[in-house]
């Protein structure tokens, strides 16, 4: 079983704020003083701002263990904000290192993506992602995430539509309409999230890039059910699909481009695919999609 020491989601009242691992061997700030560690690699990640929180991978001192820990600190701040830390054998867990980061943009403001290595035993190492962002006292975890229901071996890319996805269904949620993980979309440049209303007997469709900008959201359309979703991913653009049952039982189809700078409903494709979709055979769909694309 895969033991998980740092508590992700959890947002601390402290001034330091951000994770805090199961073990105490951090300061009453929540954070690992970074004076009380030997630090073997402070990482800067090229594609964050320069301002990004820094990964650190550090060893306990002479005579507490072998184990080692990893975690975040923004520049010029002397408090580690924990990711993973030994037990109190001083062994197990040990982080073998933050790895990678990138980023996205919620609302305006950056949310950064750190993968780390956590080694449970001799044997066993996992992969594992962080989701923060900077506020005014430090680094704190977005609550609104559960990293633990992050699906496995996604590309560091598709973590991060993952979480700016996982964020979107919230809003549709908290706006009347179930958002369906079965029908949700991630791509290397964004995502696509889809709901149905019950009530209202209407289905919206959420559509964003990872960068800076509005995302696409369509006013919701009639619709009996969500019938499904696909994606075809081409060295220009991401293409999204999602095929609904109208109102009138028809099935029907939009499409969303998700290029290097912009994003846009392909009207011009949908009209085009129209007369396959009304089979309502989304690889019949996709398969027009490429034939199409190929032309």
């Amino acid at each position: 079983m895969r033991l998980r020491t740092a508590l992700l989601a959890t947002l601390l009242a402290s001034v330091a704020g951000g994770f805090a691992s199961a073990d105490a061997r951090a300061d009453d700030d929540g954070g690992t003083p970074l004076a009380s560690v030997q630090v073997n690699v402070l990482k800067t990640f090229p594609n964050l701002p320069a301002d990004a929180p820094q990964g650190v991978w550090y060893g306990l001192p002479a005579g507490k263990g072998h184990g080692t820990g990893c975690g975040l600190i923004l520049r010029g701040d002397k408090t580690i904000v924990p990711l993973v830390e030994p037990g109190e054998d001083g062994e197990w867990p040990s982080c073998m290192g933050v790895t990678d980061a990138t980023t996205f943009d919620w609302h305006g403001r950056p949310v950064y993506v750190y993968r780390y290595l956590q080694r449970d035993t001799r044997a066993d190492t996992y992969t594992y992602d962080a989701f923060v962002r900077v506020v005014k006292g430090g680094i704190e975890g977005m609550a609104e995430l559960k990293p633990d229901d992050e699906p496995p071996r996604l590309s560091l890319t598709k973590a991060a539509a993952w979480a700016k996805a996982s964020l979107a269904a919230v809003e549709i949620g908290a706006a009347g309409f179930a958002p369906s993980t079965r029908d949700t979309l991630l791509a290397d440049r964004g995502f696509l999230v889809v709901g149905r209303s019950a009530a209202t007997g209407s289905c919206r469709i959420v559509v964003a890039r990872l960068a800076a900008g509005a995302p696409l959201a369509p006013p919701p359309a009639g619709c009996k059910s969500i019938l499904a979703t696909t994606s075809l991913s081409t060295p220009q653009s991401d293409w999204l699909l999602a095929m609904t049952e109208g109102a009138d039982g028809r099935p029907q189809v939009r499409v969303f481009e998700l290029g290097a700078s912009s994003a846009r409903e392909a009207s011009d494709i949908e009209l085009k695919l129209a007369p396959v979709a009304a089979g309502g055979k989304v690889l019949a769909v996709k398969a027009e999609l490429k034939r199409l694309l190929e032309k």
